[in-house]
């Protein structure tokens, strides 16, 4: 179980070539490991948006195999603002 004062929110915006190249089920597979809640989703042409909600060391485990991404990405530029958690979610999912 993590302590509450390890829990930590993350909203991410990712940019580059990141549609197309399976980011979003990557993503999804490396949270849902990490067992993470939030979600990810396609934003405009060449972005993708994420909520990770969990232990924070996870999450920034996440952040870094994001900025790897999967094969064929190109990871340009990540923005992560962060929050407290909410305990809204119940999983990770993609949107």
């Amino acid at each position: 179980m993590v302590k509450a004062s390890n829990l930590a929110r993350a909203h991410l915006k990712i940019h580059g070539k990141v549609q197309n190249v399976g980011f979003r089920f990557y993503t999804h597979r490396k949270a849902s490991a990490a067992g993470l809640t939030g979600w990810i989703k396609n934003a405009g042409e060449t972005q993708v948006e994420i909520v990770f909600e969990g232990d924070k060391k996870k999450i920034e485990e996440c952040i870094d195999s994001c900025s790897r991404g999967p094969l064929f990405s190109q990871v340009g530029k990540i923005e992560v603002e962060w929050d407290k958690p909410t305990g809204e979610f119940k999983r990770f999912e993609v949107r």
